[in-house]
């Protein structure tokens, strides 16, 4: 599987994760710092996985 595959996948796991966080933090099933934890973590697998490998690779 090639690296934009990997990365597409990766980006709409972590988009449905954050969506699922988010509605968990509004209708009360998990503590909003619990959730901003999962949504913070998610951008940051996004960010990581959207970045262009170095030069030395």
């Amino acid at each position: 599987m090639s690296r934009e595959w990997l990365v597409v996948l990766l980006v709409t796991v972590c988009v449905v994760s954050i969506v699922d966080a988010t509605i968990a933090a509004l209708v009360g099933a998990q503590s909003v710092l619990w959730s901003s934890i999962r949504v913070a973590a998610m951008i940051g697998l996004i960010v990581a996985a959207c970045r262009r490998p170095s030069a030395e690779q």
